[in-house]
């Protein structure tokens, strides 16, 4: 497959995420909301870690990190 097909499905739903996010912040508390995502989170990143090859460039783990730094940033101010 394409690229841009995988970007583009990204970003539909990346869209629809955050479409929900807001409708659901509108009746759930933000603090909450935050810890049931990031519990969510960890368990679908908890059930594929075995399957992850962690043989990558010390370039590449830093790119990881700033780009989930950003991405917490991010979070909070949504």
């Amino acid at each position: 497959m394409e690229w841009y097909i995988y970007a583009f499905g990204a970003a539909i739903f990346a869209s629809g995420a955050a479409i929900v996010q807001k409708k659901t912040l509108n009746k759930e508390h933000a603090l909450e909301f935050s810890a049931l995502l990031a519990t969510i989170n960890f368990l679908f990143t908890f059930i594929l870690l075995p399957s992850t090859n962690f043989n990558i460039g010390m370039k590449k783990y830093l790119l990881i990190y700033l780009g989930s730094w950003l991405g917490a940033v991010a979070f909070l101010y949504v």
